[in-house]
């Protein structure tokens, strides 16, 4: 159906045929007058679910819909009765990105925050789209009020509906240079320590890092060691906390996040063999530690029968370079070139390439190898390392 259709169709006297329509332009519109115009008049639509539809439609249409009369009918949607469709205004205004940003849009924005219960976490949401154009001093304060509200007394625990929607605000505050601010750091402390519920963890080590060493404040640190420690979390928020300390690099090197990743080190489970390759990678990434135990972890990893394990240990050799070069790791390296797994064969070519010990016996491996590989990468893989490898040795003659 062409978009005269469906312009038509937004003036039927059918209730659920406006809302259709307006879904449709969702996905088929442009940012032409006509539609605008339309869809501004359908946000003044005696039915909420015809408002929301076109609300959501203009969201689609992002900054090219951002003009006067479509900004001034979404902030009226901002004070309508239904919370879905203030939830769908507030959405589309943060997907206009910072032109929407406009001195208007953020008091409405401030409103929204001092008084309406439902949205905190969806108007943090959408200020953090506008960018730093809305991280105006009385935007920033407007945020942090409403996360004290929500945080309430230090001892108060906090449901995970609320938690999510404290996170949400504790972002659009660290995405505006407030990452230190005591709520802020409150917030992320007690999502890191919400073990029994890992998703939470997960999103809140992923945020910091994406925040990388700006995110490296004491408070959040502390909770980012207690992560490390922890026995019984999940998996997959293990590993991010693991990575967020990685893109935090050095400004994660302070003394209780390096014991408890050398402590995690010296962990004897096997079942937590993954984890202590991490730590030593870890290590390895924020403070260049070749320690002992680091070498003895990685080629522990290069043993293991799981693949990631292996993968890890030989991109943190392969970074280390000629330093990690110890006969046990190079033997297990060389070892690698036969893997079942040809992400891993690559890996290993790479890993005896960068640490350059130009050994015949890890020569004839390569050139065994090249003899038999059929995956394409492999063979790129080995050739580099050959090369290399081959020019040193030459060198060194």
């Amino acid at each position: 159906m062409g978009i005269p259709e469906l312009l038509e169709r937004l003036r039927s006297d059918d209730p659920e045929v406006r809302r259709r329509a307006a879904e449709a332009l969702r996905w088929k519109g442009r940012a032409e007058p006509e539609v605008l115009n339309a869809l501004v008049g359908r946000l003044r639509d005696a039915h909420r679910r015809v408002r929301r539809a076109a609300a959501r439609a203009l969201g689609e249409m992002g900054e090219a819909a951002v003009v006067p009369e479509v900004l001034r009918a979404l902030l009226e949607r901002l004070r309508d009765e239904d919370s879905a469709v203030r939830r769908a205004a507030v959405h589309t205004l943060g997907k206009m990105g910072p032109p929407a940003a406009t001195p208007e849009v953020l008091r409405a924005m401030v409103r929204s925050l001092a008084e309406d219960p439902d949205l905190p976490g969806d108007v943090a949401g959408a200020l953090r789209e506008m960018g730093p154009s809305a991280a105006a001093p009385e935007v920033v304060e407007a945020l942090a009020e409403r996360l004290r509200r929500e945080l309430g007394s230090e001892h108060r625990y906090l449901e995970a509906d609320v938690l999510r929607e404290c996170l949400g605000i504790a972002e659009a505050l660290a995405a505006a240079g407030e990452v230190a601010r005591p709520e802020v750091v409150r917030t992320f402390w007690e999502a890191l320590k919400r073990w029994g519920d890992p998703d939470i963890v997960r999103n809140a080590a992923w945020t910091l890092g994406e925040m990388g060493p700006s995110a490296a404040v004491p408070g959040i640190l502390q909770a980012l060691a207690e992560c490390v420690r922890m026995e019984y979390l999940e998996d997959k928020a293990r590993r991010e906390v693991f990575w967020t300390l990685q893109k935090m690099g050095r400004a994660a090197a302070v003394p209780e996040v390096l014991e408890a990743l050398r402590e995690r080190l010296r962990n004897p489970e096997p079942e937590v063999e993954g984890f202590r390759v991490l730590a030593a990678q870890t290590l390895w990434a924020i403070v260049g530690e070749v320690s002992p135990d680091v070498l003895r972890v990685l080629a522990e990893g290069l043993r293991t029968p799981g693949s990631r394990t292996r993968l890890r240990a030989l991109w943190t050799v392969r970074d280390m370079g000629p330093p990690a070069a110890r006969p046990d790791i190079l033997r297990l390296a060389a070892k690698r070139l036969w893997d079942e797994d040809p992400s891993v064969r690559a890996a290993a070519a790479d890993a005896l390439r960068a640490m350059g010990a130009a050994d015949p016996e890890i020569l004839g491996a390569l050139e065994e190898l090249l003899q038999v590989e059929s995956d394409s990468g492999v063979r790129a893989a080995a050739e580099r390392a050959l090369e290399a490898l081959r020019s040193r040795s030459g060198s060194e003659g």
